[in-house]
């Protein structure tokens, strides 16, 4: 979300976490709401939310511009980014623009253990660019009569080479069972996403207030969108399809005591869905291109109505309880009616004790995440594509969080947070019984335990932090092979993460320096690369385990204008250029970016 507002590209749900998000000069900071948060947010808030605070106009104070150059894999890129803000009266506006372009060729692709589907010479990435683009725009103005009104407005385009995409990887060839395709025809991922909101948010009578925010989406791809999909029968595959969207959120809220809130709010969410079509072109004699268009696929409306109480309640306070009063409750309770996958209630509650600088909480709760779109309305590109499945139901969780933290010395903070989730109704990615191709369904469950450990320390210009987290997750689900229900480990997500920093500052020559360290534990491969490396008992295989660490200088306090900041970093990733794997899904596993270096200059205008 941005300020409250979720962004996500909706056909999918899936939402953009790259450079294409939000210019990163204009964000304050991010808030990280852990566990589940559906009672509050509905659909898709699932195991937590991630909240982008922007910064204001009046703390920009004029103009921000950025500009850096780096080296990934020996080839060239950078990017620039300009942040305006002002205050005017009660009127305050922000702008922020950026783009970037990066080239990840050279990347060689990995083959799943034991087979040979790519080789040489035509294994390797090429012209492998990215060049994502963000635009934000807020515009907040105070009255006496009206209250706050804002108006603020996102637009993100992901634009980025598909060399390692599903349906055709490396299409200049290189997997030796599928025709080599023109090297002219290459994958480009290429959607766009642009959200506009308008807020209303008054208080009256001391202790009510009252909001109301309408906003309007529309995403799909842009003209450059295309496949080189090896099986469909074409030299290249377009997109057709996209939503239109419409948010209205109404919010009544009444605190007393100055701590215990009541919200009572009501939600509306309308999205008119263009289905997917695919359009597949050939070249013609003397260079023309055809287009064969096949049937329609049509429209179809999302719709959704949700109704949530919310309360933070300190009731010890009310008894001048000393022992008790920084006890906190929160409950929340949610009902959404769904016109596709139907109603779904939701619950949470929780409680935060502090003492002295030593904190204590407790959540639990449940939360759902609703089937998109392009999975319920699918059409199948080529051959052992996955297919439609309009039966499928929300997955549903419940989860049960306790973190205790604090201060334990000056300048030394620890925190230590226990969780387990339960999923039912998990969608996996299976065979269909009918056909060669896949199919999505509710098949599966998951029992996951976890904890997580932090530990930061800050002495004079010495900060350093140091982070463990481990799960374990087992999911439940039948064999393919047996017919009978099996507990499997849990693919893609390592056991232990391990995470070390250490920085240092040096105010009097305006410079510092930062050391992190990473490393991430074997993992699983996925279930259609397993099946591929063991197409009896589908076993899976395991991706090494790696370690990485990144160096970087910058400036501190640094004024070469008068009153005004200059920041100078170079940092340096994976210093060693070690070499590991993420998991991929169709027959290769996809190599890390190795060795990347990067100059970025800010100066504040």
């Amino acid at each position: 979300m941005i300020d409250g507002q979720p962004i996500s590209f909706r056909p999918s749900t899936e939402n953009w976490l790259g450079e294409e998000l939000i210019p990163i000069s204009a964000v304050r900071r991010i808030e990280i709401i852990r566990g589940p948060s559906s009672a509050l947010y509905g659909a898709n808030a699932f195991l937590g939310v991630i909240n982008i605070i922007t910064t204001s106009g009046a703390i920009i104070d004029g103009a921000r511009v950025s500009g850096s150059f780096g080296l990934t894999r020996g080839n060239s890129g950078g990017g620039g980014q300009i942040v305006l803000g002002t205050k005017t009266g009660t009127t305050d506006i922000l702008f922020a623009g950026s783009g970037s372009f990066a080239d990840r060729s050279g990347i060689t692709i990995q083959n799943v253990p034991n087979r040979n589907n790519y080789a040489a010479p035509g294994d390797t990435s090429l012209n492998d660019t990215s060049t994502p683009a963000s635009l934000f725009f807020k515009l907040l103005h105070t009255s006496r009569i009206f209250g706050n009104l804002s108006l603020d407005m996102s637009y993100q385009r992901l634009q980025s080479a598909g060399e390692f995409a599903d349906w055709g990887p490396l299409p200049q060839g290189g997997q030796r069972a599928l025709p080599v395709l023109d090297r002219e025809v290459r994958n480009r991922i290429s959607l766009q996403n642009l959200t506009a909101r308008a807020r209303l948010s008054r208080t009256f009578l001391e202790n009510f207030n009252f909001g109301l925010s309408g906003t309007f989406a529309m995403m799909s791809p842009t003209a450059a969108d295309r496949l080189a999909a090896r099986g469909a029968g074409a030299d290249w595959v377009t997109r057709d399809f996209g939503a239109t969207s419409f948010d209205l959120v109404s919010e009544l809220s009444y605190t007393a005591k100055s701590v215990n809130t009541f919200t009572l709010g009501v939600d509306f969410t309308a999205d008119h869905h263009q289905l997917l079509n695919y359009y597949y072109w050939r070249r013609l004699t003397g260079g023309l291109r055809g287009e064969t268009k096949p049937e329609a696929r049509g429209t179809e409306d999302f719709q959704n109505v949700g109704v949530y109480l919310q309360s933070v309640l300190y009731p010890f306070q009310l008894f001048g309880s000393p022992h008790l009063n920084t006890l906190g409750l929160t409950l929340g309770l949610r009902y959404d009616h769904h016109n596709i996958y139907g109603d779904a209630v939701n619950y949470r509650a929780g409680a935060v004790y502090l003492w002295n600088k030593i904190s204590a909480k407790v959540l639990f709760g449940s939360s759902f995440k609703a089937p998109a779109a392009v999975q319920l309305y699918t059409m199948l590109l080529q051959p052992g594509d996955v297919l439609a499945n309009p039966q499928l139901q929300p997955e549903k969780a419940k989860t049960l969080e306790v973190l205790f933290g604090g201060e334990i010395l000056t300048g030394l903070t620890a925190e230590a947070i226990f969780y387990y989730s339960m999923v039912d109704d998990k969608v996996e990615i299976v065979t269909d019984a009918a056909s060669s191709n896949s199919i999505a369904k509710n098949i599966g469950s998951i029992n996951s335990f976890g904890v997580e450990g932090d530990i930061n320390y800050s002495i004079a210009g010495l900060t350093s932090y140091l982070n463990l987290s481990y799960q374990n997750t087992k999911v439940k689900t039948t064999s393919t092979s047996t017919l009978q229900e099996v507990s499997l480990d849990a693919a893609l997500h390592p056991a232990f993460m391990l995470k070390l920093g250490v920085g240092y500052q040096l105010p009097k020559i305006h410079l510092g320096a930062f050391a992190e360290a990473r490393f991430i534990t074997s993992r699983l491969s996925s279930a259609p690369n397993s099946k591929a490396y063991d197409p009896i008992e589908e076993k899976p295989y395991e991706l090494d385990s790696y370690f990485t660490f990144d160096l970087s200088l910058s400036t501190v306090d640094l004024k070469i204008l008068p009153a005004r900041e200059t920041f100078l970093q170079a940092k340096l990733y994976n210093v060693t250029g070690k070499e590991f794997l993420y998991p991929g899904f169709r027959n290769f596993d996809i190599p890390a970016l190795g060795r990347t270096f990067f100059v970025t200059l800010t100066q504040q205008l």
